[in-house]
């Protein structure tokens, strides 16, 4: 065994940062309350509107977060929410990959709650706008379906099977308007 290798059966820590030789971040594991805020383009911005959750991050050789793999939980406080979401338990689960100097192109999700919502799927974004511009997605609707975006992020083809098992094929305007579907749209 190498004079600087070290063998241990178990270790329990909150957070490992894995560097290079010059010190420089290259991966961090953590738990759910030490989540690393995002490093876009040099910044450190703040993170917000995730669950809780513990996981992984990387980083590219300029020091910028690159992709990630985090899951996690959380129950709501009377506090939080007064109605019906007090007590109810929500859980996610993400894999992304950023782009150079950017946020997330890529991502598959998993989300849901003890209300019954739940969907999981894939999204494609455009970058640096943000606009999802493909989704293959299991919707809280029970649908299954792919979803192609425009430029302006507005659905424009959208592929499902909807939760009866009837396949729909629609065609939108850029008003998000159907302008043709398969089976036709029965009028009323």
């Amino acid at each position: 065994m190498s004079k600087n290798k070290e063998k241990m059966v178990e270790l329990d820590v909150e957070k490992i940062n894995i560097v290079d030789k010059e010190g420089n971040l290259r991966m961090s594991l953590f738990n759910s309350d030490l989540i690393p805020d995002p490093i876009i383009d040099g910044k450190t911005l703040t993170r917000s509107g995730i669950i809780p959750g513990s996981g992984m991050l990387f980083y590219n050789h300029d020091c910028d977060e690159c992709g990630g793999l985090v899951f996690g939980s959380r129950t709501y406080t009377s506090e939080e929410f007064d109605g019906e979401y007090a007590g109810k338990t929500e859980s996610m689960s993400s894999l992304t990959f950023d782009g150079y100097k950017g946020d997330q192109v890529v991502q598959m999700y998993f989300h849901e709650n003890t209300v019954g919502d739940r969907m999981y799927g894939y999204t494609l974004y455009d970058r640096p706008s943000g606009v999802t511009r493909a989704r293959m997605d299991r919707s809280q609707d029970g649908s299954v379906g792919v979803k192609l975006s425009d430029s302006k992020g507005q659905e424009r083809i959208r592929l499902v099977v909807d939760a009866n098992d009837v396949p729909i094929l629609e065609f939108l305007n850029e008003k998000g308007e159907v302008v043709y579907s398969l089976p036709p749209k029965q009028n009323d």
